[in-house]
């Protein structure tokens, strides 16, 4: 049969298979960043007079340099309008610095407004403190998941409450195994993805635990299955959160067409998101509610006999 309690046990098993993998890798490399979250090797070339012929000749020129002697930068930036020329590196290139400014210094010297030892070139090894606010995050997280745990026991009892708090929780940490183990940067978006899962797996969880209070209510006799409910429900949903996964991935297809680093990583990671929040919501919810639920109607039909 095509159903939702037959396919718990592919999703258990690939569910186990990521999270094992992904966590390892989590636990030996640690989340993959981008150069400029992480250490890395600068040489800042800037040039003391502001004059924009110039500085395009220095970057020309400074590019000129290392395509020639085949190095490799992983990163640019411009600062102070583009009077400073940051270059990020993964290796050491603390020797190419005076062969770089002896190149400058020709190129540009050639200008009548330009001066010896106007450009400046430094090399330094550049640390990066951790970006990634796990407490505070941690700390919003947790005040979202009570709230909503105290809401949803009041109004829709124990089962429906924990379903829908471990479908978010689920969801959050299938997202950190799946970034893990796909090695898209996190940084600096890490943090907000995380939350997107974890949010969007308890809206789909509460939507859909919504719906076995309805289907109870419309039940007429006591000796419902609380596995066909799920799978009455599962059957009504299945659409909804198909064309919320479909939308989810045309948002992340639609940034990441941009071609720019970080919409690259903000289209991953939002893919990354809606995929372990809609597998955990569809298939976690009614794993969970099925099994409170099952027990505590055993419970009170033992004691009317």
């Amino acid at each position: 049969m095509n159903s939702v309690m037959n396919k718990m046990k592919y999703f258990v098993i690939s569910s186990l298979v990521i999270l094992v993998v992904g966590m390892t890798l989590l636990g030996i490399f640690g989340l993959n960043k981008p150069i400029d979250y992480s250490d890395s090797y600068e040489i800042n070339v800037s040039i003391a007079i502001d004059d924009d012929s110039l500085k395009q000749e220095m970057k020309e020129t400074a590019d000129k340099y290392f395509e020639e002697n085949g190095i490799i930068y992983a990163s640019f930036q411009s600062q102070e309008d583009g009077m400073s020329l940051v270059y990020k590196f993964t290796t050491d290139q603390t020797s190419k610095v005076q062969e770089l400014k002896s190149v400058l210094d020709a190129v540009l010297s050639l200008n009548t407004q330009m001066g010896t030892n106007e450009v400046t070139v430094v090399s330094k090894y550049a640390t990066q403190g951790s970006l990634v606010q796990p407490l505070k995050i941690l700390l919003a997280y947790g005040i979202a998941v009570v709230t909503i745990f105290v809401y949803m026991l009041i109004m829709n009892k124990l089962a429906s409450a924990v379903a829908v708090i471990c479908s978010s929780i689920a969801s959050v940490v299938m997202f950190i195994a799946m970034i893990a183990l796909t090695r898209i940067p996190a940084l600096p978006y890490f943090e907000i993805s995380a939350m997107f899962a974890g949010i969007l797996g308890l809206l789909l969880a509460v939507s859909t635990v919504g719906r076995y209070r309805e289907e109870l209510k419309n039940t007429t006799s006591n000796k419902f299955s609380v596995n066909e409910i799920a799978e009455k429900v599962a059957k009504t949903e299945s659409k909804k959160y198909l064309y919320i996964l479909v939308a989810i991935v045309i948002a992340s297809v639609a940034v990441s067409a941009f071609f720019m680093r970080y919409m690259l990583i903000i289209g991953g990671q939002l893919l990354i998101a809606g995929i372990a929040a809609v597998a955990c919501a569809y298939f976690i919810s009614p794993l969970i509610w099925t099994a409170i639920k099952g027990k505590d109607k055993k419970a009170k039909a033992v004691e009317k006999e």
